[in-house]
């Protein structure tokens, strides 16, 4: 009985211990590696936390090109929801089995795959082209650079 109350103590200044010194990661935290990137981007994605994807994923400048004109919030819903969220959640997913085209200096990275890779792009692409979606890294952290949006018939 002794040894057991002995381990849940040491058990509980482990814990203790490390939740002061090893701090929750934040999802920017997270966005420093790619695959880590391309994960959380799918959790938010496939949650519809379009807002929290945005303003973790679009570079600073052009979310604030987007911001000039219209609210985070109408961005949001009016046009990410309805226009792209289903293309960036499918190029997402497409991307994280696949190996990245890497840049020299490591700061870009470039996923292909074929429109039979992803459902959402076999009957919508038209053309032949694979599909890709890009990211740049600035600051220690992978933001969506550009992707192929699908070409209607």
């Amino acid at each position: 009985m002794k040894t057991t109350f002995n381990s849940i103590g040491l058990l509980t200044a482990i814990i203790i211990f490390f939740m002061l010194f090893f701090p929750a990661i934040s999802c920017s935290q997270m966005n420093s590696d790619l695959k880590s990137t391309l994960t959380n981007g799918i959790e938010l994605l496939e949650n519809k936390k379009y807002k929290t994807f945005i303003s973790e994923f679009i570079p600073p400048k052009k979310l604030e090109q987007i911001t000039n004109q219209v609210s985070i919030e109408f961005y949001a819903e009016k046009i990410f929801k309805k226009k792209r969220a289903i293309h960036m959640l499918s190029g997402f997913k497409a991307a994280l089995g696949k190996k990245p085209i890497m840049s020299e200096d490591g700061n870009h990275a470039r996923h292909e795959y074929e429109a039979s890779d992803d459902i959402t792009f076999k009957h919508l692409r038209s053309n032949g082209e694979n599909s890709f979606i890009s990211f740049v890294k600035k600051e220690n952290r992978w933001y969506v650079n550009d992707y192929s949006l699908p070409k209607k018939k």
